[in-house]
């Protein structure tokens, strides 16, 4: 498997991939709001760009730009590059061969067990998701031992963004995780 290299960035002191910009947050009250209608309409299309533009309340979008992005570790997403280099496989974190081999006992990056995960799950899966495409979660639910149920959002267009931004996520996606969550209890 070839390593996506971090040394670059965290030599530089970098740690944090897509860290929350204050500016964007200026930005977003500044043209993103009811008070400026013109600049609100390119706001909402901008947003569109990761959407279905039909589900974006523009009310909420200088709520969004408080918060987005919201940042997470650099390896984090290497790790998440790094699984694009072995399709069809979840294996853990490439530290190369001698990091392996130090946090392994050998020399390529072990798989997840999924068979190992026993909490009670569901999945739902977006047909528009390029972050998690419904491929990679067919993969998923073939190999959980504990699967509920697996349902891809009847919404065409539907998205990762989608599931924490869409004025309808509450009726498709949340209010059916409560009912299974009311389920189990």
């Amino acid at each position: 498997m070839k390593r996506f290299d971090l040394l670059s960035f965290l030599h530089l002191g970098i740690y944090e991939f897509l860290p929350h910009w204050d500016w964007l947050s200026i930005l977003g009250h500044a043209i993103c709001d009811d008070e400026h209608p013109e600049s609100l309409e390119v706001c909402v299309n901008v947003l569109g760009l990761f959407m279905p533009p039909e589900l974006i309340d523009p009310s909420m979008i200088s709520f969004y730009l408080d918060h987005f992005p919201g940042g997470s570790t650099i390896e984090m997403f290497a790790h998440f590059a790094q699984l694009s280099l072995v399709p069809g496989r979840f294996v853990k974190y490439d530290f190369g061969t001698a990091g392996n081999l130090e946090h392994y006992g050998q020399e390529e990056p072990p798989e997840y067990d999924l068979t190992k995960v026993t909490a009670p799950t569901v999945l739902f899966a977006g047909d528009s998701d390029s972050a998690a495409p419904v491929e990679d979660v067919d993969l998923l639910a073939d190999v959980l031992p504990n699967l509920l149920d697996y349902q891809i959002v009847d919404y065409p267009g539907w998205t990762h963004a989608s599931f924490a931004l869409a004025n309808n996520a509450g009726d498709l996606v949340f209010s059916e995780i409560i009912r299974f969550m009311e389920e189990l209890d």
